[in-house]
């Protein structure tokens, strides 16, 4: 007799297990329920590692009076969990979703969105107790345990309404674990609203998950299933198709994408190393890859390359593995910086000495410099990949950037507030009154007051875009002269294309074969990024089907 009787995940059903109380080591005896989400069942929800799943890894517990075997991890953790005096209610994914019946399992993992948020609590089982991590404040055994670096740790922390984690007999909240990382550490130093001291790496996720939660608190527009699959594609898990099926209960555009799991082992694996150049492969990540440009939650694009009427022109080829996408061959790279490969994601508080290379190749003189000679411009607003729109930044904070170049040598050798701030300030007044020698005396007051007195909270803002829009990135400019980012691993002669419907101009590596391109990433080129290139006099000569291959 089967375990798992049928259940119908179009009326949103689950199963729960009705945990019977027990104390000490007496067995561990549990029932199955049907119920509808609809319905607002009171339960809990339990976030655990599936384990290994071999049987020298697993323990026997009682399911509808029949045996079942959960491995180690979901073992200890429903013996924590069990109420010593009355049953309790929770869904935990290994035993609750039929893990044999492929179709069952792909439907319900469309539901488990709703199902951490519905839960009256969430629980984190991150393994059994040490000697560090009984006491919280030794938190990075903690972090470095393996549940935050698994992909489907994301969905239950950042959808629960608070998540418990559960270490052993020990408890915490998450506001607990946010009070003691909001410690100030002898390593940092937070300036101009940033924090400039070392990070350690295993809490990477608990940041990411941070934001995630403030985000999704705040009401905001939601975060796009892009995001998340980008974000955390460093992730592990047992099913590659996971990168892609754990953000599914998650993200706000996820309806609009068409994506339907599927657990079929018929399915044929393809070699990742055989991809085309065009489909990103979302099972693993590099220390250099950069953050997009894009950013895919927000209703408002920061760039409409391609306008905002004209969608995209996707032709039909023969061969499955040709993506035939119309647009405009807009021009050639010519020049290349070194690319800028920071370290650590921690900003810099003032520029980088490979990204003072860049500044020489991108105000060498073009004849009919597309910027009438104004390349000094261009070059800041392309350290920040400026916005298009009312989001572009007003002229005047070109001094934020010149002060982050820093050509006199104001920053300090150390980064202590009481020495950064007063040289800063002193920089920044000297600065506006450099830049701007002709204006009205009263609104350069003004302008240097706002600067001064709003400015630490700007200069910081600026500070990051910096390092998002350049990190992994380099300098381009083209046979026409137009400047601006490229991924790091662009090459001279890669063409830059606006392809009909993209927000962004993007780079294509020509192929042997005449009209055909590898595809290199997306770009930034300051100018052109709200639909300029639409309107180029030769954009119809240089309108054409792009086969990438």
């Amino acid at each position: 007799m089967s375990l798992y009787g049928p259940i119908n995940s179009v009326e949103i059903e689950i199963r729960l297990l009705s945990l019977l109380p027990g104390k000490g080591d007496a067995p561990i005896i549990c029932h199955l329920e049907t119920l509808s989400l609809s319905s607002s069942p009171e339960y809990l929800a339990l976030s655990c590692l599936p384990g290994p799943g071999s049987p020298s890894d697993s323990r026997d517990i009682t399911v509808n009076d029949s045996q079942f075997r959960a491995c180690q991890d979901v073992f200890a953790a429903l013996h924590r969990l069990r109420h010593h005096s009355q049953p309790r209610k929770v869904w935990i994914h290994a035993i609750c979703t039929n893990q044999q019946d492929h179709d069952e399992k792909a439907q319900q993992v469309l539901l488990m969105g709703q199902i951490y948020q519905q839960a009256l609590r969430v629980f984190v089982w991150l393994g059994e107790s040490t000697a560090l991590s009984i006491e919280w404040t030794q938190v990075c055994e903690l972090f470095a345990r393996p549940w935050w670096r698994n992909v489907w740790a994301i969905q239950a922390a950042v959808l629960a309404k608070s998540p418990v984690f559960m270490c052993g007999p020990d408890t915490a909240t998450w506001d607990s674990i946010k009070k003691v990382k909001a410690k100030p550490r002898e390593s940092s130093t937070e300036i101009f609203g940033t924090n400039f001291g070392s990070s350690d790496p295993v809490f990477e996720t608990f940041y990411a998950i941070k934001r995630l939660r403030d985000k999704t608190s705040a009401n905001q527009s939601g975060v796009s299933i892009y995001e998340l699959m980008y974000g955390f594609r460093h992730l592990t898990c047992e099913n590659q198709r996971d990168k892609i099926y754990a953000f599914l209960g998650m993200g706000s555009d996820t309806a609009g994408q068409g994506i339907v799991p599927n657990y079929d082992d018929s399915i044929p694996t393809t070699q990742m190393t055989n991809l085309p150049s065009w489909v990103p492969n979302w099972t693993t990540s590099t220390p250099h890859d950069p953050l997009p440009l894009l950013d895919w939650s927000s209703a408002n694009p920061r760039y409409s390359a391609a306008g905002t009427l004209m969608k995209a022109q996707l032709r039909q080829h023969p061969s499955p593995s040709t993506l035939v996408l119309g647009g405009i061959r807009f021009d050639q790279i010519t020049t290349l910086s070194p690319p800028w490969h920071p370290s650590t994601s921690t900003c810099i508080i003032s520029r980088a000495p490979t990204l003072a290379e860049w500044e020489p190749l991108a105000l060498t003189p073009h004849e009919s410099c597309p910027y009438n000679g104004a390349r000094g411009e261009a070059l800041w607003r392309t350290y920040i990949a400026d916005f298009t729109g009312p989001g572009s930044a007003p002229p005047h904070h070109s001094a934020y950037l010149e002060c982050w170049y820093d050509r006199v040598g104001w920053t300090p050798t150390t980064l202590d507030r009481k020495d950064v701030i007063p040289k800063w300030t002193k920089h920044i007044a000297q600065l506006t009154k450099q830049s701007q020698p002709t204006r009205n005396p009263l609104r350069l007051a003004k302008t240097s007051l706002h600067l001064t007195a709003h400015g630490e909270a700007e200069y910081g803002a600026y500070l990051q875009r910096v390092q998002a829009a350049c990190a992994h990135r380099r300098l381009l400019v083209t046979r026409r002269g137009w400047m601006g980012l490229a991924p790091w691993n662009a090459e001279v002669r890669d063409v830059v294309a606006v392809l009909y419907g993209g927000k962004t101009p993007f780079v294509l590596r020509p192929e042997k074969v005449p009209g055909e391109y590898g595809f290199v990433g997306e770009c930034f080129v300051q100018g052109i990024m709200g639909g300029e290139a639409l309107g180029w006099e030769f954009a119809t000569a240089a309108a054409r089907d792009f086969r990438i291959v």
